[in-house]
Parts: C-alpha cells; sequence; structure tokens
C-alpha cells in the first residue's frame, strides 16, 4: 500500500505517470507534502542523474495534489523506483541548508 501517493496511472503510450499525492500529509517541520515537494524532490534526483529517475525527462503539476513524470522511455521498474524514493523537506532544505540536511533529514514518516 502506497504511503504518499494513493493512485498511479501509466498513459497509454507508456509515455508518463501521473501520481495523486495523499492530502494531509506533513513532513516532520510542519510543511506541507504535496505536489510542489514532490516535484522539487524528483527534479533533484533527475538533476543528479540518479539512477531511478535516468529514464523521467521532467515533472509537471497537475494540481495541487497530482504530479505528472514525462518518460523518455518507459522501463517497466518505474513503479519500484518510485516507491523506494525518499523525500524530504524543501522549507528545511531552504533554511538549513544541503550540508544540515544530510545529517537532519526532515521526511513524512
Amino acid at each position: 500500500m502506497p504511503n504518499l501517493a494513493t493512485t498511479w496511472a501509466l498513459s497509454a503510450d507508456m509515455k508518463s505517470v501521473t501520481l495523486t499525492l495523499r492530502k494531509d500529509v506533513k513532513f516532520h517541520d510542519g510543511s506541507d507534502w504535496n505536489a510542489a515537494a514532490a516535484k522539487w524532490n524528483i527534479d533533484i534526483l533527475i538533476a543528479a542523474h540518479d539512477s531511478k529517475y535516468t529514464d523521467v525527462e521532467s515533472v509537471d503539476i497537475l494540481g495541487d495534489y497530482a504530479i505528472r513524470l514525462n518518460l523518455k522511455n518507459f522501463v517497466n521498474t518505474i513503479y519500484d523506483n518510485i516507491a523506494q524514493t525518499q523525500v524530504v523537506s524543501k522549507a528545511a532544505y531552504d533554511e538549513h541548508g544541503e550540508d544540515w540536511m544530510r545529517t537532519h533529514a526532515v521526511g513524512t514518516g
């Protein structure tokens, strides 16, 4: 059972995955888990060439609690890759910086 998404759907052309995110989830610092937080986390992984996201070209925000991952190529591990992603608070990152976050990860669970 997913913790931070309630639904996910692969497009008919297999070029995108749409995630509906769970509402009323907070990071430990009190900031909201939402589409902006999800996109920010995944954008960092894409920019870092994280192996889980090498086949993701970009992320679109579709609403407060929905995002679309636009795929370069479909890979059958995409759902596992998403499920293994750990997310952190952008608010904590903005306040304290990357070095602080390395030892003080502010997550949702």
